[in-house]
């Protein structure tokens, strides 16, 4: 056997022993890592900002001047609103140019809390942000962006305001995908299908994981079903009575100890099928996270004592 040959099969070794001792404790439907994101972007919307005439009503307003950097389809969500840290807002937006003293000119769409627009690469566009009941104000936060790829240029990231600190608490994901077919068991009174994430621990202060739905609070494509988050203190059984849970956005503290994540569907019973999404994700998502585990340092002492024990065997050492 050369060398080569030798370092091959002792790679292979290590491999299946390491990863023979890991034991994965998380379903494979569910995938728990910090997923590729898209900025938050946004204005602030004050007595300062320019007023112009809209569907017949005075209204103060930011524009901002955009551009994509590929044709396609792309989504808007209202997070401020979504989220109630901000305001509620109306966004327009232009081809070509945007004229203040004629607001119908050029405009292509315009959306409340959510919506789709089509936009093209080379041309220059213009997003008008205002409150929806045109005398609001405070932060207007919003995410546009491509499924596709398709990268939106121009838009002002947002990094501070109140907006941005109430959702800046982790960027974990839960992401779950319930085929209908998943084991159920009865959660404080009724049955749900569910999965068995993994344990944590309380410091009793910090808000538990998984505490914020997506599949209800925000609508991103391919992320809309709607779940629960369960907490068992210890490990989980199925008929336990759960230590705590979060339906929509409960981020209250579990007392100090430790505990089991459980992820049900909302309705109860099976045969309920989608991908759900659970946080805190403080923005919005462009695709599935596929995170790729690092290998620990334990990992890396099993794999040289494996490669070690595989040329010990080859050259009858020791």
């Amino acid at each position: 056997m050369n060398t080569l040959s030798l370092i091959k099969k002792s790679l292979a070794t290590g491999c299946a022993v390491y990863l023979a001792a890991l034991s994965p404790t998380l379903h494979a439907d569910v995938v728990v890592g910090s997923p590729d994101l898209l900025d938050l972007s946004g204005v602030e919307l004050s007595a300062s900002s320019p007023t112009a005439s809209f569907f017949g009503a005075d209204s103060i307003y930011e524009v901002m001047p955009i551009g994509v950097s590929a044709s396609g389809t792309f989504a808007y969500s209202d997070v401020s609103y979504g989220r109630d840290c901000g305001i509620d807002q109306e966004i327009l937006i232009y081809q070509n140019a945007f004229d203040p003293t004629d607001t119908a000119l050029n405009l292509i769409d315009n959306f409340d809390d959510d919506g789709e627009v089509a936009l093209s690469a080379g041309v220059d566009y213009f997003i008008v942000s205002k409150p929806l009941n045109d005398t609001s104000e405070g932060s207007a936060v919003f995410v546009l962006y491509s499924a596709d790829g398709g990268i939106v240029t121009g838009l002002p990231a947002v990094s501070s305001g109140d907006c941005f600190d109430s959702l800046a608490v982790a960027d974990t994901a839960y992401i779950v995908n319930f085929d209908g077919t998943e084991a159920v068991a009865d959660f404080d009174g009724d049955d749900y299908q569910y999965f068995v994430v993994g344990s944590f621990e309380s410091d009793g202060v910090t808000p538990p994981p998984a505490w914020l739905d997506y599949g209800y609070n925000l609508t991103y494509p391919g992320y809309s079903l709607d779940t629960r988050a369960w907490y068992f203190a210890g490990e989980f059984s199925p008929g336990d009575a759960p230590a705590g849970g979060s339906d929509d956005s409960d981020d209250s503290p579990l007392p100090e100890g430790s505990y089991t994540l459980v992820i049900s569907t909302y309705d109860d019973g099976g045969g309920v099928s989608g991908r759900g999404l659970r946080g805190p994700v403080i923005q919005a998502l462009r695709a599935p996270a596929t995170p790729v585990p690092a290998l620990p340092f334990g990992g890396v002492v099993v794999l040289v004592l494996s490669v070690l024990w595989v040329a010990r065997k080859r050259f009858n050492l020791g």
